[in-house]
């Protein structure tokens, strides 16, 4: 093997570019296809594959052929171009560099979908009142897609990054080619028999015949019939399957899904704080008035309390006695003082009016005592009232099994009343 007649990659990629561009037919070539996985740059460039049944090309218009389109393209469209073909020699293939563009038709497998799309809609799988919310607070997400795909890896980072306590579930689903479609939906209908929160369907991006799977009409009608809340994430952004439509909800991307059917635990957890923090608050700050509506309640029942009126009643009486023989004295006092020394016998009938005097007194006093309920206690009778201090002065006042306080002389009695007699009258 001789190894110094050999050619570097750039020598032979460029000798190769060089025989493109010196055929007649290659420099200047009309092209029909179905376009795939369009994209409009920023730069204003256009990036597609045209396509047939049995191969595809990469394509490339410039934005100064870009910008004299008439129409924008869109996937699943059928065109002519016009342009060259020449090779990327970054990436070794050959493309065909687009000058022109004319609508030709719309593709095979466009037809289809929309075909598809307006019969299932007009069935009304589309329908908004058919949607179902997605839970607020997911514990366990259950996942159709392929095992091996980044679909997977991002959507478990992006749930355990938000959430670490979730669970995830995996049904290892293949996303396309043949049988792809009745795997979906067998993956479906066993997430949600399972029992979990929410089920994320997915795969990366594709051409329109990648994503056929989920343009299928045994798919629709798995997340149709399905009880669990389904979210779509087939493809990018810009790509739109059937299964998109008939999900409870579309995300954009799996990592997307992901977010959509997780909460951040960091805001639970700052939410639960706060709302712990105001319960306590309201708490204490209930206890405090209930606090003082229990001291001021105690205050009001000692004043209102008979011990406390019967007490205050033998004082008064005991103040009047006092106060009503200060009096007598006094005017004892002053008589004598008038009279002088008018006599023996005046002095003697003022003895004899004294003496009276003390004995009315004496009289009064022992009538007050008579009515003081103290001393109606010391003669063995008592007094009756309700368990908050309310005086009784009928049986219409209690009923069975209301507890009683009896003040006697000695004490307090506390009693249950067991039945109740009322008098005839």
């Amino acid at each position: 093997m001789k190894s110094k007649n050999a050619y570097t990659v750039t020598q032979l990629t460029r000798y190769i570019d060089g025989i493109i561009r010196e055929d007649f037919l290659l420099s200047g070539v009309y092209v029909k296809g179905e376009v795939s996985n369009l994209t409009y740059h920023s730069s204003g460039h256009i990036y597609f594959t045209m396509k047939d049944e049995g191969a595809l090309i990469n394509c490339v218009c410039f934005k100064s052929n870009a910008s004299k389109l008439s129409f924008r393209m869109d996937d699943g469209d059928e065109v002519i171009a016009f342009g060259e073909v020449g090779i990327y020699p970054a990436r070794g293939s050959y493309q065909l560099y687009v000058r022109e563009i004319v609508r030709s038709g719309v593709g095979e497998l466009y037809r289809r979908f929309e075909a598809k799309k307006k019969e299932l809609e007009e069935m009304g799988m589309f329908s908004p009142e058919y949607k179902k919310e997605i839970p607020k607070h997911v514990g366990t997400i259950g996942i159709a897609t392929s095992p091996t795909g980044a679909v997977l890896r991002d959507i478990m980072n992006v749930s355990m990054r938000r959430n670490p306590y979730i669970q995830l579930v995996l049904s290892p689903t293949p996303v396309q080619g043949e049988g792809a479609a009745e795997s979906i939906a067998s993956s479906i209908a066993l997430l949600d028999s399972y029992g979990v929160d929410v089920i994320i369907i997915g795969r990366g991006g594709g051409s329109m015949e990648d994503l056929w799977a989920f343009n299928e009409e045994i798919v629709a009608y798995a997340i149709f019939s399905c009880q669990t809340p389904v979210i779509s994430a087939a493809g990018h952004q810009t790509d739109f399957t059937i299964a998109d439509f008939v999900s409870d909800l579309r995300a954009p991307t799996p990592s997307a899904a992901a977010e959509m059917a997780t909460e951040e635990i960091e805001g639970t957890l700052e939410n639960i704080y706060s709302l712990s923090n105001a319960l306590n608050y309201r708490l204490r700050r209930k206890l405090s008035e209930k606090r003082k509506e229990l001291g001021e309640g105690k205050i009001k029942l000692r004043l209102e309390s008979p011990v406390r009126k019967v007490l205050m009643d033998r004082s008064r009486t005991k103040d009047l006695g006092e106060e009503l023989f200060e009096r007598l004295n006094d005017n004892i006092y002053h008589k004598r003082t008038e009279t002088g020394m008018k006599g023996e016998a005046l002095y003697s009938m003022m003895g004899l009016r004294m003496n009276e005097t003390k004995r009315n007194l004496a009289i009064i006093h022992e009538r007050l005592l008579a009515r003081s309920p103290f001393e109606q206690m010391n003669r063995g009778y008592s007094f009756v009232a309700a368990d908050d201090g309310k005086r009784i002065s009928s049986v219409e006042d209690v009923s069975e099994d209301d507890l009683l306080r009896i003040y006697v002389r000695d004490g307090t009695v506390l009693a249950r009343i067991l039945s109740i007699e009322k008098n005839n009258e």
